[in-house]
């Protein structure tokens, strides 16, 4: 393998059978006709191209044995080899995220076999690994080029803010499973590294832009030069602009989304030891929804209104790396960010400081040895109102840790271990300690089999220690005769302390024949300490006006449970420029109130995450100008929030015109009208449906 850019162009080619499922789900009328004669026309298609594909030159540059050679970062924050991995870790690469005809990087990750991905309106997505879904999935930590886009508020991620234009993403690795020996707490279920391309690697400048049904707008342009023969430099910017979704009766939701993006990268190599990369991005969004709320105890209370939630970003990194020799370096990082949201009923800021430590070094010819420390800093302001508020409003939060992992050869070129551990202290619980245990047996360089035991936890959030939110509201003697006016109130709690897992995996990595390759992970996850909440005291207050009895449901570590299941993934050569991919997922969540605490403790759901989850996708080069990407996926019903199963089917036709220009045809979710994948479940906002939707894209090399 020369580099990872060679790596990624590879595994551009997958899935491509769906069709009889697909067929199934056509409905009748003059749509289900045109959608039926579409379907045809590929599936013709599909039969013509085995002949036509046979006179076409070899387009895929990398065999499957080769991508097994892709180096990852994210299981050890080294360089290693996918096949020799010891975790469940999945690579989408640049080539993956081209074809995939998606326009925001939530939607790219689809395709990872164990995520579970679903679109909550036009602007918001739940993005988790087995189980606990959410719109901020909280056990899912979520980097970009090392930097932790995590939100201390609601623990969880904003998708609607990462800036990376998908054309600067180099590759998105993603671990399912505890990553917090070394990534830290909230690396629970699973972690997702996106990294950026070098400058070097983004030489070339290019403008791209399209329209469609559903975007009504989106455009990219990239910059890039170099100064002298140590420093490149690149400048990226984006902008995207949605319609709304439809509701659940039939009317346009207000869930319309605009993003504009900007980011810049410069990589200077200092000497011959010495490399220094600067990079920053902003961001700015306009997301809408219609949500329901208590805004004041004047009856009827409750009040319905359009909010057009604003979000800027900024950030700063800078990262100096040394190699001090062949089997040691040390790098250093360092980033600044900020996030400010403007909503009408309360605005949020954060600031984040962070620093990052880490040396590497080998002794002997079979240890390796890495450590590294941190520091981080949060502060942040809320104002809130009636409805949501926070005590107190202001908060500085500072976390510590330090971390160190040794890997044994125990035996050349076939059984490796891996021992480490983290140590933080946060402000919330203190000392936090997160262990795990590694070890990948390699009988041969095509066989892999791996197991793990790791312990990981989910630090408390903002919210959960200090947020006061009004769920519902009572007119007088409506909980008991006399009572005055009323109201529900969820309520935070400083005692609140980590949810906690114990995780167990074991995995067996394949690539017995020459165009085959095969990865399963089986897992068990024991949780406990789970989020839930009782019922506290009742207390009168007097503000505001009237005098109103305040019930309580205070946040607490009620609940616990267990997870378990499989993840399987298949990658087949059909010919040298088709290539099949499919996945399949089984997942069950148990989960049961602690010893002491009533069942209407809870809070968290064991249905939010589908029990079966499918996916088939063909990626074929039908000539050296022609692309044709189909893909298939079928989501099981999530009975948390009675939603039905869903299949769904996704289509790209894209023709290079030279060198220069590359015109695509992209259609999604064309099987069925509109479907709903998720409710909200942070604001009582409206729910949505995601529709159908076509679009064009140009782009042309400058």
């Amino acid at each position: 393998m020369e580099s990872y850019r060679s790596t990624s162009d590879a595994q551009g080619r997958r899935s491509i059978a769906p069709l009889g499922c697909g067929l199934a789900r056509l409905r009748p009328g003059w749509t289900g006709s045109i959608q039926y004669w579409i379907v045809c026309g590929i599936l013709l298609t599909c039969l013509w191209l085995p002949a036509a594909a046979e006179s076409q030159v070899d387009l895929t540059e990398l065999s499957l044995e080769d991508l097994m050679n892709i180096e990852v970062t994210s299981v050890s924050k080294k360089a290693e080899r996918i096949g020799d991995a010891a975790a469940a870790i999945y690579v989408v690469t640049k080539v993956n995220i081209r074809r995939s005809g998606a326009t925001s990087i939530a939607e790219v990750l689809r395709m990872v076999p164990g995520l579970q991905i679903a679109s909550i309106d036009a602007n918001k997505w739940a993005v988790s690994a087995r189980g606990f879904n959410g719109r901020f999935a909280n056990k899912m930590l979520v980097l970009i080029d090392g930097r932790s886009v995590y939100t201390s508020l609601f623990s969880g991620v904003s998708w609607e803010t990462l800036g990376p234009a998908l054309e600067d993403i180099e590759r998105i690795e993603v671990i399912r499973g505890p990553g917090a020996s070394l990534w830290g707490a909230n690396a629970v279920n699973g972690v997702i590294n996106i990294i950026t391309k070098t400058a070097d690697e983004t030489q070339k400048n290019y403008v791209a832009g399209g329209f469609g049904s559903e975007e009504r707008g989106f455009g990219n342009i990239r910059y890039a030069g170099e100064v002298g023969d140590r420093t490149s430099y690149r400048a990226s910017f984006s902008y995207l602009n949605r319609d709304a979704f439809t509701t659940p009766s039939g009317s346009p939701a207000a869930d319309d989304w605009d993003c504009v993006a900007g980011s810049f990268r410069l990589d200077h190599s200092l000497s011959i030891r010495d490399a220094l990369t600067v990079m920053g991005g902003a961001s700015n969004v306009r997301a809408g929804q219609n949500y329901t709320t208590v805004t004041s105890l004047d009856y009827p209370y409750y009040e319905t209104f359009y909010s057009e939630t604003k979000q800027k970003t900024l950030s700063l990194l800078g990262r100096w790396e040394r190699s001090l020799s062949p089997s040691s370096d040390v790098v250093v990082q360092t980033y600044l960010s900020r996030l400010a949201i403007e909503d009408v009923l309360w605005n949020y800021s954060e600031y984040i400081a962070d620093f990052d430590f880490q040396h590497r070094f080998g002794f002997g010819n079979r240890h390796e040895f890495l450590w590294g420390l941190g520091y981080r800093s949060v502060v942040d302001q809320f104002a809130g109102s009636f409805s949501l508020s926070y005590d107190p409003e202001r908060r500085t939060s500072h976390q510590l840790n330090i971390f160190a992992q040794g890997n044994v050869v125990v035996v050349p070129e076939h059984l490796r271990m891996t021992l480490g551990s983290k140590i933080e202290h946060n402000g919330y619980t203190g000392f936090e300690i997160q262990p795990n245990a590694r070890i990948a047996w390699t009988p041969n360089p095509n066989h892999t089999v791996w197991t793990a035991v790791s312990r990981a936890v989910r630090t408390p959030s903002r919210s959960e220690s200090d947020m006061h939110f009004v769920v519902a509201a009572y007119p007088p003697g409506a909980l008991s005769p006399g009572a005055p006016t009323a109201v529900l109130a969820l309520q935070g709690n400083e005692e609140y302390c980590s949810e906690e897992l114990v995780a167990y995996e074991i995995g067996y990595r394949t690539h017995p024949l020459p165009r085959l390759s095969a990865d399963l992970a089986l897992f068990y996850n024991d949780y406990d300490d789970l989020r839930g909440s009782v019922v506290g005291e009742p207390y009168l207050e007097t503000a505001p006006e009237p005098i109103h009895l305040t019930v309580p449901m205070v946040i607490d570590n009620t609940n616990m449970g267990k997870a378990y299941g499989a993840e399987v993934a298949l990658s087949y050569d059909l010919l040298d420029s088709w290539r099949v991919y499919g996945s399949y997922t089984y997942l069950k969540v148990q989960l049961r109130p602690k010893d002491g605490y009533a069942s209407e403790s809870f809070v968290v759901y064991s249905g939010e995450s589908p029990q079966n989850r499918a996916y088939l996708r063909s990626s074929i080069d039908v000539t050296e100008r022609l692309e044709l990407d189909i893909t298939q996926r079928y989501t099981d019903r999530l009975a948390a929030f009675d939603i039905d199963s869903h299949v769904e089917f996704d289509v790209r036709l894209a023709y290079r015109f030279g060198r220069n220009a590359t015109v695509s045809l992209v259609g999604l979710n064309l099987l069925e009208k509109n479907h709903q994948e998720f409710v909200p479940d942070v604001l009582f906002s409206e729910p949505a449906k995601v529709e159908r939707s076509v679009y064009g894209k140009i782009r042309f090399n400058l």
